[in-house]
């Protein structure tokens, strides 16, 4: 490995993996476990590994019909979001179906 990778292996080590007890200190857990970050099993599953925010973001847009909105305008349209990913997540608690978002279909 090459030197200057020392560090960084160290650092990742600490924040990601475990950090290591030294003499009589006990391990303790890591800031970020594996089980946060590790995208192994996703990946194999075929289950998305992340969240679409450029998609979300167009969508957004879409909604404010402006690429820069007013202060007001954004606090307005961010409120609406929130509302609607809380009225998602309580239809997730309640073991309802989340509607999808219907793919379009264009004429060619």
């Amino acid at each position: 490995m090459p030197r200057m990778m020392t560090d960084f292996v160290k650092y990742f080590k600490a924040t990601c993996i475990r950090i290591t007890a030294g003499g009589r200190r006990p391990a303790t857990e890591a800031r970020y476990p594996p089980h946060l970050w590790n995208q192994f099993d996703v990946a194999r599953s075929s289950e998305p590994r992340t969240i679409n925010a450029e998609a979300w973001h167009n969508c957004f847009q879409n909604i404010a019909c402006k690429k820069h909105p007013s202060v007001y305008k954004l606090i307005h349209y961010l409120k609406n979001e929130q509302s609607d990913a809380d009225r998602m997540i309580q239809d997730l608690d309640l073991g309802q179906r989340v509607k999808e978002a219907q793919e379009r279909k264009y004429k060619t």
